[in-house]
């Protein structure tokens, strides 16, 4: 449904979401560069406000402020997804967080604010899912329930991804400098 092609040697890290049988673009991840928690704006390619300004562009298009997923400062996997109102604020659209303290594979429930159970979820597939060249998990199940935003869900999922990569990655070059 939806395919993701990452832009190598840039300032944030862009990573563009399209349709896979169309090529139509949906999206664009960018990465804070100097942040304190991991962060991932999400942008699109059409406004959903009047008069929305760019936020930047992307290949010279145009991309609007949609989302914002942002790693929090926590003992275990904890995200939280925001999206953008016309006024500039935000509002919480799902909490990301591990299913159990302890496991040996990745287990992220996706809750809705005010829900008493998931919307959702980010199960890594395999136990013994690494490649020769990575140590961080490449195949994971999703699902999400009914009316849901599945264009948002396939982006923020691989915003997730993307994030993880780079906690493993980050964690990886402070093991080799020590």
């Amino acid at each position: 449904v939806y395919a993701t092609r990452g832009q190598y040697w840039t300032m944030h890290s862009h990573t563009d979401v399209f349709r896979a049988a169309t090529g139509q673009r949906v999206a664009v991840i960018s990465k804070y560069a100097f942040s304190f928690r991991l962060t991932h704006e999400i942008c699109v390619y059409e406004s959903f406000c009047t008069g929305q300004q760019p936020y930047e562009e992307v290949d010279g298009v145009p991309v609007y402020t949609f989302a914002r997923l942002t790693r929090q400062l926590s003992l275990w996997t904890h995200y939280t997804l925001q999206r953008y109102h016309c006024d500039g604020t935000f509002s919480t659209v799902w909490e990301i967080r591990s299913r159990y303290w302890f496991a040996a594979k990745v287990y992220l429930d996706i809750w809705k604010p005010g829900m008493d159970k998931p919307v959702g979820s980010f199960d890594q597939s395999y136990t013994f899912d690494r490649s020769i060249l990575h140590s961080y998990p490449t195949t994971f199940d999703t699902w999400i329930s009914g009316g849901a935003d599945v264009r948002l869900f396939a982006v923020a999922v691989v915003a997730i991804d993307m994030s993880m990569l780079e906690s493993a990655t980050d964690s990886q070059s402070d093991r080799r400098r020590k």
